[in-house]
C-alpha cells in the first residue's frame, strides 16, 4: 500500500548499527499509490545477537492517519471556537 524511500530506511539502519541508538515513535508522512498521504508511526531498534553485538535492526511501523487526521480535525475545532470566543 505505501512507497517508501529506501535511502531513508537504510541511512536509519546504519546510523542505528554504528550507534546502538534505536529511534522510537518518529513520524514518517509517505505517499500511498493512490496519491493520498499516509502518517506512519516509526520504531527502530538495534538486534543483538548473543553476544551483544548488533547483528541488525528491527523496525515496526505503524499507520496512525486515521488518529492524525483526528487530531487534525480537533485542532481546527478548537481554532474555530477560539475565535469564536474572541
Amino acid at each position: 500500500m505505501l512507497v517508501a524511500s529506501d535511502n531513508v530506511d537504510r541511512d536509519d539502519a546504519r546510523r542505528i548499527v554504528e550507534t546502538g541508538v534505536g529511534q522510537y515513535g518518529a513520524l514518517d508522512i509517505l505517499p500511498t499509490f493512490d496519491g493520498k498521504i499516509a502518517w506512519i508511526r516509526v520504531t527502530k531498534v538495534p538486534l543483538r545477537d548473543e553476544t551483544g553485538a548488533i547483528a541488525g535492526v528491527l523496525g515496526i511501523h505503524q499507520d496512525v492517519t486515521d488518529r492524525k487526521e483526528a487530531e487534525d480535525i480537533l485542532e481546527a475545532w478548537d481554532e474555530v471556537e477560539a475565535a469564536g470566543d474572541a
